[in-house]
């Protein structure tokens, strides 16, 4: 499946990109990523995500994701949670390539895609998969929140 460029995703794309920027002034400021065990952590969800969408297991994948892409999700594609995420088609991302947690968010990119994640009381959690980088421009997501 194709990324989706409509109005609503373009609408959320800001938000990514300030999610991305303050991570990045987070980590310039602090001079560091967060500790290593939330790189681990970050990474650990990312791996469990990607192997709930290649076992086809939609309920495992939703559970995840932060309340916000669930919703989004759901919204958009107007059919459950488990249903729609593995509608979406979204490509196995491989193995992990590196993870970067800054505070309360965290990138991990994958040989074949990029998640974003959002650390919540419940631990860390998918905001966006399915991440193309794009030249002097905001990642493109097929999957994201709000």
């Amino acid at each position: 499946m194709t990324s989706r460029e409509y109005a609503p995703l373009r609408t959320r794309m800001p938000r990514l990109a300030a999610l991305t920027a303050a991570a990045a002034v987070v980590a310039a400021l602090s001079g560091c990523a967060g500790p290593a065990g939330n790189d681990a952590a970050a990474a650990s969800v990312a791996d469990d995500f990607e192997s709930a969408l290649s076992s086809g297991d939609g309920a495992a994948a939703c559970r995840l994701l932060t309340d916000n892409t669930r919703i989004t999700l759901e919204d958009d594609q107007g059919a459950p949670c488990a249903s729609a995420i593995t509608a979406l088609g979204l490509d196995a991302g491989g193995a992990i390539d590196s993870s970067r947690a800054y505070a309360r968010a965290a990138q991990v990119m994958l040989q074949n895609d990029v998640l974003f994640l959002a650390l919540e009381p419940s631990g860390w959690r998918v905001t966006a998969a399915g991440c193309t980088a794009r030249v002097d421009r905001p990642y493109l997501c097929d999957l994201e929140g709000k």
